[in-house]
């Protein structure tokens, strides 16, 4: 696999300056784009393996996009096996997490589309920097302790099913 190097913020920065300036339509545009970056993956049943905020490049200024990097822990059926290598911890795996399988970037998926609900919502969510470090907003330890997240507590207020889902699919065992 040949992959060009791509230049542009990481997600992580972008996001943190679209909030400052309170731009929900450059957020809800990074949060489209995100859908077909994820429905690409899906339909080439790829699995990337370290969906971390710094592996997601926004281009474009008209349009923005989201253009995937980093695919050292990519997987497809053809490879055969399924790997035990993984990416940064962050929040990608979930608890019962033994081995990269067909499921493994879903948790990853639902936490992002929540961000992007959350931010449109209420953009001041996203303005600090260090609310960035590995993952995008939601910790592990917000997942691990969900009734001790304050943002957990308010994505549970607007948006109920995607809270839901995103604790669904992180108590998930293999």
């Amino acid at each position: 696999m040949i992959i060009r190097f791509t230049e542009g913020p990481t997600l992580r920065s972008f996001l943190c300056n679209a909030c400052r300036k309170n731009d929900t339509n450059a957020i809800r545009e990074l949060r489209d784009s995100f859908n077909l970056m994820k429905s690409d993956l899906q339909v080439r049943n790829l699995i990337h393996g370290d969906l971390s905020p710094d592996n997601l490049i926004v281009q474009g200024k008209q349009k923005l996009r989201i253009k995937l990097v980093d695919y050292d822990n990519c997987w497809h059926p053809s490879c055969g096996k399924l790997s035990s290598n993984v990416g940064k911890s962050a929040f990608q795996r979930r608890q019962g997490f033994r081995h990269i399988d067909p499921r493994f970037d879903d948790l990853s998926f639902a936490i992002y589309e929540s961000v992007f609900e959350l931010l449109e919502t209420d953009p001041e969510w996203g303005i600090e920097d260090d609310l960035y470090e590995q993952q995008l907003l939601i910790s592990t330890f917000d997942l691990e302790f969900p009734e001790s997240s304050e943002i957990l507590s308010e994505l549970r207020k607007i948006a109920p099913v995607s809270y839901q889902k995103i604790l669904d699919l992180y108590n998930s065992k293999d």
